[in-house]
């Protein structure tokens, strides 16, 4: 089993999936705690699997066209990106998580109150 050549694909496969849904109740916490409604978090989730569902049809696409190592760096930098986004949030001006914002601690107890 270990010498198979698709053992290592299907373990970093098994780890994602582990990661990706493992992540899906600290996410949901964290988007309450910013102050973000039910159906917003829905909405994330929506857009999430609909990217999970059109992904594995695009690569076989993305492939013909830009070939694997283009598709392989297309990927990368989009994941960058998306992981920007993320960071770039946290400092925003009216962000709750914002260290530099010295009424951040008092933005988040309103959040809570209401």
């Amino acid at each position: 089993m270990i010498k198979s050549i698709v053992f290592l694909p299907g373990v970093v496969l098994g780890v994602l999936y582990l990661n990706i849904l493992g992540m899906g109740f600290p996410l949901q916490g964290f988007g309450r705690q910013s102050c973000l409604t039910e159906a917003t978090i829905s909405i994330i989730y929506i857009i999430g699997a609909v990217t999970g569902f059109v992904a594995p049809v695009m690569f076989p696409t993305l492939v013909r066209n830009l070939g694997l190592p283009k598709t392989g760096i297309a990927a990368g930098v989009w994941q960058i990106i998306a992981i920007a986004i993320s960071i770039i949030g946290l400092f925003v001006k009216d962000s709750t998580y914002n260290a530099f914002d010295p009424d951040a601690e008092v933005k988040r107890v309103i959040c809570r109150q209401l």
